[in-house]
């Protein structure tokens, strides 16, 4: 087999479009950069809410990493803002053309998935498909789009599948030989220097000097919430912070926090991009990554995976803790597990946080060296690998 390092366009989200779609591109983008591959972005502009209009230069500087390459869609067309799947083609197309690319990606099946489809039925180049949770549990069934998404997975050349969902895909006729089943998480950057997170902390106007409990993401009633502030405020005598870094609805957050007689411990940041996050990790005391009547059952939060993989304690609920990927983790061994709604007991789990620093230390650390600690640089290898040989299997056609 060829061992030439590959060149690769992903389609998806990308940074500065918020959330874990975008956090996970930028991670498998960078990571797959310093593996020597080289990786073109297709992405489109966000206007609204683009959180890098408050970046200094500095902060900027990981935005596009070793051997990654941003092409970002802009138009000044009067066009709907439905055609964005026809602009991605077309962009994706001269990237194409232009940097003799062997493989597409795609992450989220609208319209980014669609947009590698057809770039790949123009062009003939391989197609490698991913999913988020949403796309494949609501867009999937959706009438709108059932027919053409179904086409789109049964003409990937690979399909990057949750386990969960194998049965579901094979039996709307995809070949198996389509499907790999495994994660795309891709963050590796282990060593984080102190000195780099304390100069971090300081420029955030962060004490590093107090316990800090963390909430990272999409912060709302979903992800435990008011479950939180509510087992909080029966403790917030203790000495600790609350570093909240929300996606969105930092107002709503803050009005929250009111209610909860919380203002004064609390540190809400803006929404900072993914690769000055791992200084945030690095700060906490206990990251908090709780579902709670989650709407999209298959959702896992990334915000944990990334935790672990930092060495950090984390707070999972019932809920999560059900799900395969952490169903195997102990409660008070490499994981605090809570039933959020017991917000008594809850707030004593979080009381015995603060107090004890040295046993959430060792409690991230046995995540951390576990076998069910996610290693980004581990997992890809292993989808370089699977495009290796897409791209091997397209060539002998």
């Amino acid at each position: 087999m060829c061992m030439e390092k590959l060149k690769i366009c992903l389609i998806s989200k990308y940074p500065p479009h918020k959330g874990g779609t975008a956090g996970l591109n930028y991670w498998f983008a960078r990571t797959l950069g310093e593996l020597g591959n080289e990786v073109h972005v297709v992405t489109d502009s966000i206007e609204s809410g683009n959180y890098f209009k408050n970046l200094n230069e500095e902060r900027m500087k990981g935005y596009e990493p070793k051997n990654v390459r941003v092409h970002e869609l802009k138009s000044d067309s009067p066009l709907p803002s439905k055609s964005r799947t026809s602009l991605l083609v077309n962009l994706a197309m001269k990237v194409m053309e232009e940097n003799d690319i062997d493989l597409i990606d795609t992450k989220y099946f609208v319209p980014y998935g669609v947009a590698g489809f057809f770039a790949k039925l123009i062009t003939g180049k391989p197609l490698v498909t991913r999913h988020s949770g949403s796309d494949i549990t609501y867009l999937l069934k959706d009438p709108s789009y059932r027919t053409l998404l179904i086409n789109m997975l049964k003409n990937s050349d690979k399909i990057i599948l949750d386990p969960s969902k194998l049965d579901e895909i094979k039996g709307l006729g995809v070949e198996e030989k389509r499907i790999a089943c495994c994660s795309d998480f891709g963050m590796n950057m282990k060593t984080i220097p102190k000195e780099k997170t304390k100069s971090f902390l300081k420029m955030m106007g962060i004490d590093s000097e107090l316990p800090i409990i963390g909430c990272f993401g999409k912060i709302f009633e979903g992800k435990g919430l008011l479950e939180l502030l509510h087992a909080l405020s029966k403790i917030k005598n203790e000495n600790f912070s609350l570093l909240l870094v929300p996606e969105t609805n930092k107002d709503g957050i803050k009005s929250y926090l009111s209610k909860f007689g919380l203002e004064e411990k609390s540190i809400i940041l803006d929404y900072q991009p993914p690769w000055v996050m791992p200084f945030l990790y690095d700060s906490l005391t206990a990251l908090i990554a709780t579902e709670v009547d989650f709407p999209v059952k298959m959702h896992t939060p990334l915000t944990a995976y990334e935790a672990f993989y930092l060495g950090k304690c984390t707070v999972i609920s019932e809920e999560t803790h059900r799900k395969p990927p952490f169903k195997d983790l102990e409660d008070g061994v490499n994981a605090i597990i809570v039933d959020p709604k017991d917000t008594d007991n809850y707030a004593k789990r979080l009381k015995w946080i603060v107090k004890n620093p040295q046993g959430t230390e060792e409690i991230g650390r046995n995540v951390k060296n576990s076998h069910k600690c996610p290693d980004g640089k581990m997992i890809t290898e292993k989808l370089v690998e699977i495009y290796r040989e897409v791209v091997e299997n397209g060539k002998s056609e």
